[in-house]
């Protein structure tokens, strides 16, 4: 097929060629798919078949799920052969120095370009600024190592004097506030003690 032209005007329309599409504010392909059946059920993609991205003819066009659209694009033995063959050579390059210290710079380049957001510290309440967008909950390392023991402990009620104490979950959970344990520990020792003397 011949290569296409980098604008087309369709219905008194510019689409200009970007990435492979004939683009506005709409994609072409599928303003004439809907055109000619309606509007695209939600979960469904606009195929090309002859796998021609800038063929818009209507004829060359298929409605199908993301699902199927993906199998056909990416799950396929020619793509998966290549992306096999390519797999080593692309980690042998991205091992080169060149590769590293480029890579390095992107990166503090990318991390110099974001912003700071501010949060409130869901341990200990403080404010605080950080450039993480996946909402971060903690202001420290120290809050974060706090919220990970909080996460083993629990409240529960001494069952001698029947005040409130922290313990472990699970299996290693305490019935006993610390001085009613210490107390029967000893009572325990005692109990032994005498009876080896009698």
């Amino acid at each position: 097929m011949e290569e296409p032209s980098k604008t087309i005007v369709y219905k008194n329309r510019v689409y200009h060629l970007n990435a492979g599409y004939y683009i506005r504010n709409d994609r072409l392909h599928q303003r004439i798919w809907e055109e000619h059946y309606g509007e695209i059920p939600q979960g469904y993609v606009i195929h090309h078949k002859n796998g021609i991205t800038w063929d818009n003819r209507i004829e060359n066009l298929e409605c199908l799920t993301k699902h199927d659209h993906h199998m056909l694009h990416f799950c396929c033995e020619k793509q998966l052969k290549h992306l096999h063959s390519i797999r080593s050579k692309a980690a042998a390059a991205h091992r080169t120095p060149e590769a590293r210290k480029k890579a390095s710079e992107q990166k503090k380049k990318m991390w110099l370009t974001v912003g700071f957001n501010d949060y409130l510290c869901t341990i200990c309440g403080q404010p605080y600024k950080s450039r993480n967008k996946a909402r971060p909950k903690y202001c420290s390392q120290k809050c974060r190592t706090k919220a990970g023991h909080n996460n083993y402990k629990q409240k529960l009620t001494c069952g001698i004097c029947g005040e409130e104490f922290v313990t472990a979950k699970g299996k290693r959970a305490a019935t006993l506030c610390k001085i009613c344990r210490a107390v029967a520990r000893w009572d325990k020792i005692h109990e032994e003690r005498n009876r080896r003397k009698m």
